[in-house]
């Protein structure tokens, strides 16, 4: 990825969220392959919380990247023990994975939304009476609704599944969003959802109200991936228009007023440097996925540090 761009106006913080932390996870796709498991321990000895893998099938994204076996055998070469495997799984049909991922010990499952879109079998499908015009409606003001709106977030939602691409929604075994996070969580790993730049943040908000049907509990809701470039591409500059999601993720509360924004993981991918940590930090962000910022240094501790003290310095400013 290249350099991103600068923005002049600073974000509002907002409060540190009551989880984990600031957490700063290395995209070992930067990493020279043919050391990987080198690298990988580079990066962990340096003071890495987590090892971001990107999955990539060829489909969902014309990349392709690696899959279970590599994970396995990172989990398994000397030293690596204890290492947390993130995986983002950019793929047409990631229920497909879930077995075969938790058997190779990685610890974060995250799925894109857009392969989940499915409203024939979500039961929480929209409501007729709440129009969405997704083809004239600009994205900043979906989200805006749909942040202040159940039913415009249903809606929205279910209009965002009636319009994907029938390739990723004709799959057989194809299942929604809901079902595919308790397939994972009950495999014994976490579960995450990404949604790229141009998807409605609605598909999102939705998922969350649906889990709050069955329990408040913030450790029950995925941590959130927020793409800040397009998935599967390189060479592209952090996109700030996405900084604003990260503000509502953070500021969702259930149905019954729970605050559990405050307390999940919200990711963010994408042009991670010391010039975009900090903004991203005082949007919400607290875990940072960061490639060639990290990898290209020859002492890792630095560029890891770096990144670690200016989003802590945005959350409490």
């Amino acid at each position: 990825m290249t350099s991103p761009t600068t923005s002049s106006s600073a974000p509002t913080a907002v409060d540190a969220p009551a989880g984990p932390g600031i957490l700063v996870a290395p995209s070992v796709l930067a990493a020279d392959l043919a050391s990987l498991t080198s690298c990988s321990r580079r990066v962990l000895d340096a003071g890495a919380d987590w090892l971001h893998l990107d999955i990539m099938d060829g489909h969902f994204v014309p990349n392709l990247t690696f899959g279970p076996p590599v994970i396995k055998s990172l989990s398994q070469a000397e030293g690596m023990s204890a290492a947390f495997f993130d995986c983002h799984l950019m793929v047409e049909r990631p229920w497909l994975w879930v077995k075969d991922l938790a058997e190779a010990r990685a610890d974060m499952f995250t799925f894109h939304v857009e392969t989940v879109l499915r409203p024939e079998l979500d039961a929480g499908a929209a409501p007729a009476q709440v129009p969405v015009d997704l083809s004239n409606t600009p994205l900043e003001e979906l989200d805006r609704k749909a942040a202040s709106s159940r039913d415009f977030a249903a809606a929205v939602a279910a209009q965002v599944g009636l319009t994907t691409d029938s390739y990723f929604g004709s799959q057989e075994g194809a299942c929604s969003a809901l079902a595919l996070h308790r397939q994972i969580t009950s495999r014994g790993m976490r579960s995450g959802v990404a949604l790229r730049p141009s998807t409605p943040l609605a598909s999102i908000l939705h998922l969350f109200d649906q889990i709050a049907r069955d329990t408040e509990d913030p450790a029950a809701f995925p941590m959130v991936l927020v793409m800040t470039v397009q998935p599967g591409f390189g060479g592209q500059s952090f996109m700030d228009d996405q900084l604003a999601r990260m503000r509502i993720i953070r500021e969702y509360r259930t149905p019954a007023g729970t605050p559990v924004g405050r307390h999940i993981d919200i990711q963010v991918d994408g042009g991670i440097t010391d010039q975009t940590v900090a903004r991203s930090a005082a949007a919400g962000a607290n875990v940072f996925v960061a490639g060639t910022f990290v990898f290209r240094e020859a002492d890792a501790a630095v560029p890891i540090a770096r990144l670690r003290t200016l989003a802590r310095e945005s959350f409490a400013n």
